[in-house]
């Protein structure tokens, strides 16, 4: 009780104690912000000193758990959703290819970084028409050159009629 008071006085007296402790403490953590289907917003908070242990399947099934959560009503069992794909916001097709690699960290997202996530359709087939079963680079709509090797090169790039982004080499 008197502990209490104390720190109530403390608060009176000088305001911007509180806020310094509230600074401090989102020093030790890193928000991000996920935008799902244009209306229902997500923050995740994480522990900096776990950003290294965290990968990007934790922070896909994290997500879809949380959408989940949003959108759950107890007579609805149909609304739930298996797994999302997520694009940054402002674009950034190479770290957008960085959260499709599911053992890779997250701590390459920057605090307050915004990500929008999108429903994988799970009866989504991938149905490519291409002679002998091969296909090529001209097949592809290639959208960046983010590597490359002491053979070839690799892009980021989305087949026509899919929507999805891949990686070619």
């Amino acid at each position: 009780m008197l502990l209490a008071r104390q720190r109530n006085d403390c608060e009176l007296l000088s305001p911007s104690l509180a806020q310094q402790d509230r600074n401090a403490l989102s020093s030790h953590f890193k928000k991000i912000k996920v935008i799902f289907d244009g209306v229902l917003e997500i923050e995740l908070s994480f522990f900096r000193s776990q950003e290294q242990n965290l990968t990007c399947e934790w922070l896909h099934k994290e997500i879809v758990n949380k959408i989940n959560a949003k959108l759950s009503s107890p007579s609805d069992k149909t609304t739930k959703i298996t797994a999302v794909y997520l694009e940054t916001s402002p674009s950034n097709i190479q770290l957008d290819y960085w959260l499709t690699l599911p053992k890779k960290s997250i701590s390459v997202l920057q605090d307050g970084q915004v990500l929008i996530a999108r429903k994988v359709e799970e009866n989504r087939k991938f149905a490519v028409d291409c002679e002998e079963g091969m296909m090529e680079i001209t097949d592809f709509k290639i959208l960046a050159d983010i590597g490359w090797g002491g053979v070839s090169s690799v892009y980021l790039g989305n087949l026509d009629n899919i929507s999805f982004t891949f990686p070619i080499n």
